[in-house]
Parts: structure tokens; C-alpha cells; sequence
């Protein structure tokens, strides 16, 4: 999956967002670089929010629309939980294989 195709919600398509979704919904002001505009007092425009995550050793973000912020972190706090408990189930595994060994030494 190309980044850009990532998360994409358009006005007039449904498209459903992955049930999780890697990543950390950040907020950032922007300066635009115009000489006269309130941003050059220090006023920044926003806030606007972002979705930053990782892959294959890049980083990447995306705009996320104000409609849509709430819903994709709670999309991202779900996977982490997700990751959270696979990572416990992966140590209780480890633990009961390492009993089960133990047993069947004579």
C-alpha cells in the first residue's frame, strides 16, 4: 500500500478507515511563509492534525481532517492495545514452553 492511499476519507465516497492503524495522530501549527501575514508575528495558522507512523524505515505523515481526527486515534490507541497483548500472550507462550520443556526432561 502506497502511503499517499493510506488513509484517504473524500467527501461524497465512503471509504472505512482499517480497524487499526499504525501510527500517532500529532498536531502542528504552520508558518506560511508570507511576509505580511499574521504567522510572521508568531501566530501560527492551525491547528491541523497528522498521522505519523513508519515503515520500512521511513517515516511518513498525512494530513487527517478535523471530521476524522477522533476516530483515527482511536484506531491507533487500538492498536497499540492490540500490540500490548499479543506482545503478553508471545511472554506466556515463552513461559509455558519453557515448563513443558522442563517436564519432558527426564
Amino acid at each position: 500500500m502506497l502511503p499517499s492511499k493510506r488513509y484517504r476519507l473524500r467527501p461524497g465516497k465512503q471509504a472505512e478507515l482499517p480497524k487499526m492503524m499504525l501510527g500517532t495522530v500529532c498536531v502542528e501549527w504552520k508558518r506560511c511563509g508570507r511576509p505580511t501575514c499574521r504567522c510572521a508575528q508568531g501566530n501560527l495558522h492551525g491547528p491541523y492534525y497528522y498521522l505519523h507512523w513508519g515503515e520500512n524505515g521511513r517515516k511518513y505523515k498525512e494530513y487527517i481532517r478535523l471530521a476524522d481526527v477522533s476516530e483515527v486515534r482511536q484506531r491507533c490507541e487500538a492498536r497499540r492495545r492490540y500490540q500490548r497483548e499479543a506482545a503478553w500472550m508471545r511472554q506466556e507462550l515463552r513461559e509455558l514452553s519453557t515448563l513443558i520443556a522442563r517436564m519432558e526432561q527426564p
